[in-house]
Parts: structure tokens; C-alpha cells; sequence
């Protein structure tokens, strides 16, 4: 899988890191406290097409949140089916 240079950890992300660091184990003021709560890769932005390195390309983007699950999301469960199937129908009763 390839997940697009939006996955690379960045000079912007390393210093989001040392925001974080300086503010919460050094009692630094900084920028940290007032943003967002939550960093996250949403995977799955990409069209799927093969890549010449035989790479799928899945592609991803990064967002922000003040909370986890933000608040965006939808639960849904899965199931492991007798074949090894993994899906959200729910199995035969056997």
C-alpha cells in the first residue's frame, strides 16, 4: 500500500512534537494547549489504481479533533466468519 506523501511525518509534524513535549512534560508555555486534541491519518483517500512498484495506492489525508472517536465517526462491527472472512454481516448462526 501506498498511502501518498500526506503520510510522511513532516518538519511541520516534528515541530507540532516538540510543541507537545515542551508544553505537557516541560510545563513550557506554548501553542500545544491550544490546539486541537487529536491528530489523525484517515486512510483510504486514494483511488486504488496500481502503481508501478505494484503498490496499490490508498492515499490518506490528516485532520484534526477535539475529541476520540471525533465525533464524525460511525461504529460499526465486525464479524470473523468460519472461511476467515472478516466483514459487518453478521455469521450464520451454526
Amino acid at each position: 500500500m501506498n498511502f501518498g506523501p500526506e503520510a510522511a511525518i513532516t518538519d511541520f509534524d516534528t515541530a507540532f512534537h516538540l510543541r507537545w513535549f515542551d508544553h505537557y512534560l516541560k510545563g513550557r508555555q506554548t501553542s500545544a494547549a491550544t490546539e486541537p486534541a487529536v491528530r489523525y491519518f484517515l486512510m483510504g483517500t486514494g483511488d486504488g489504481h496500481k502503481e508501478d512498484s505494484g503498490h496499490l495506492f490508498h492515499g490518506g489525508i490528516w485532520r484534526d479533533a477535539d475529541q476520540w472517536p471525533p465525533a464524525t465517526a460511525r461504529r460499526t462491527d465486525f464479524y470473523l466468519h468460519a472461511d476467515g472472512e472478516l466483514g459487518a454481516k453478521t455469521p450464520a448462526a451454526r
